[in-house]
């Protein structure tokens, strides 16, 4: 079980030899190892599979250490309310090392990304974009072509992974499911072609289940569920 703030797990540490980042969940850490450096992972699910969760409490956990996170909120909800509840005690340090970003549209989205070029220096590394398809849906249900679009995507994708390698720091991005089959990736092939590890969540019962969909060293199908308890903001 993952109680925060007052994890009762292991500490979320970067690992100085290998400068994996941890989520701070025991359970995924334990199966993983940790997010690796200049690679994207996606992480994907349906609606309150714990997407958000785990990209907030990665943040948490890396910008507790005192390294620096961007977080590209494009989820169009606030995150900061979250971000301090899962800080506890840590909160002042977390928003002293975490930029966030708050695209309203497709575009923004791009130039957000496109401005981590002249952003990142050594002290970052993470990068978050969660969701990174919500405004892409947002663009093809408003009407834009959908090629134009995925071409738009998969630029994005390519500046990301571009950041992570010279900057050997982890890319973390998340995604909806269409509705359909539980690989049914909003960004399709796309998503999948830039990630070099992929995660699936699913909710069951009151666990979010993970599946590990892609990784180097772990078989496809070898999953791990952890149970949230957030005690309730005060501000």
């Amino acid at each position: 079980m993952t109680c925060l703030p007052g994890f009762s797990g292991q500490p979320a540490n970067l690992n100085p030899e290998t400068r994996l980042i941890f989520s701070g969940v025991k359970e995924l850490d334990g199966m993983l190892g940790g997010f690796p450096p200049s690679a994207i992972t996606l992480i994907y699910g349906g609606g309150g599979s714990g997407k958000t969760f785990l990209a907030v409490n990665t943040t948490v956990s890396t910008a507790s250490q005192g390294f620096k996170v961007v977080y590209i909120n494009s989820d169009l909800k606030p995150v900061v309310p979250m971000l301090k509840i899962l800080s506890g005690k840590d909160w002042h340090l977390v928003a002293t090392n975490t930029l966030v970003f708050e695209p309203k549209t497709f575009r923004e989205q791009t130039r957000a990304i496109e401005s981590l070029r002249k952003i990142l220096n050594p002290k970052f590394k993470l990068v978050v974009v969660d969701t990174i398809s919500s405004l892409y849906r947002l663009e093809i249900s408003m009407g834009a072509d959908p090629i134009a679009v995925n071409k738009i995507l998969n630029y994005q994708l390519a500046r990301l992974l571009e950041v992570a390698l010279k900057n050997r720091l982890a890319v973390l991005v998340t995604s909806q499911i269409k509705g359909g089959p539980l690989e049914d990736v909003s960004g399709g092939k796309i998503m999948f072609y830039w990630s070099r590890y992929v995660l699936r969540l699913e909710k069951v019962n009151r666990e979010i289940k993970v599946v590990v969909v892609r990784h180097p060293t772990l078989p496809s199908g070898v999953s791990t569920r952890f149970r949230v308890e957030v005690k309730k903001f005060e501000p």
